[in-house]
């Protein structure tokens, strides 16, 4: 029986997350699911405490050899046997055990490829919401290409797809990876918006893939690849805003 969900939790050497990652997906009521464990450690403590679970609804991969973050994420998308799919990193969690079961009520209500939830950023024990308005997101996503101007969605895990619709991600890319793949998979979705859902996305912490890398210099790089791979006025436009606003970051270190 094909089960309502594929998650894809992509690991990498941080047991404690990985731990809130899974246990947020374990304790979801009210639908069926596999969770895949894509494990790119260096070490084995998320998979000895995977196999601790004895959970027969996870499929654990530790990569032989380390495929890398972005590899890692399309290893897991490669393995998914349900109907709707999402890419919950590991420092990532669903907020509530009827996360998936609200989310899997309104894809049927309204007959959506996509649905994206909201995000609140971790940082320590604080939360912090991301004022951001409802209907100018709405607006944003059935536009994509102003993603490329501001991130208005947050991390993957927001976007829950129709497997079947799914794509890869472009792994030569490395800051705006995530953002090309929601303009991809946005252009020719039915989308619905649903904010009452909640993503909990931690920061600041040990391991996290934006401390390991100069992230101008990053954007730099991906906007390059991704004027390559996609064109329009639109599209430069809102790059040239994008590199506008992390002009400003850089300028005074946020």
């Amino acid at each position: 029986m094909t089960p309502n969900f594929s998650i894809i939790i992509p690991t990498y050497n941080h047991l404690a997350l990985a731990q809130r990652a899974i246990d947020s997906v374990r304790s979801q009521e009210g639908v069926s699911m596999e969770i895949i464990v894509c494990d790119d450690s260096t070490d084995n403590r998320i998979e000895r405490y995977v196999m601790g679970l004895h959970d027969d609804r996870i499929n654990y991969h530790h990569n032989r050899p380390q495929l890398g973050a972005v590899g890692n994420w399309n290893e897991g998308l490669g393995k998914v046997t349900g109907t709707y799919g999402i890419v919950l990193h590991h420092d990532e969690a669903l907020v509530g055990n009827n996360y998936l079961a609200q989310l899997l009520h309104v894809i049927r209500q309204t007959n959506a490829d996509i649905a994206v939830s909201e995000v609140h950023v971790m940082i320590g024990e604080k939360r912090k919401k991301r004022h951001f308005p409802s209907r100018l997101k709405r607006w944003m996503l059935h536009h994509p290409t102003t993603l490329f101007g501001l991130n208005a969605i947050g991390p993957c895990a927001c976007v829950a797809f129709r497997c079947d619709k799914r794509q890869a991600f472009h792994e030569p890319l490395q800051w705006l990876v995530d953002v090309e793949w929601y303009y991809r998979m946005l252009r020719a979705s039915a989308i619905v918006y649903y904010p009452t859902l909640i993503v909990e996305s931690a920061h600041d912490h040990e391991g996290q893939i934006s401390r390991s890398i100069h992230i101008y210099q990053a954007w730099q790089h991906d906007a390059k690849i991704i004027g390559t791979m996609h064109k329009g006025i639109s599209l430069r436009l809102m790059l040239a805003i994008g590199k506008t606003i992390m002009t400003v970051k850089q300028q005074f270190g946020r």
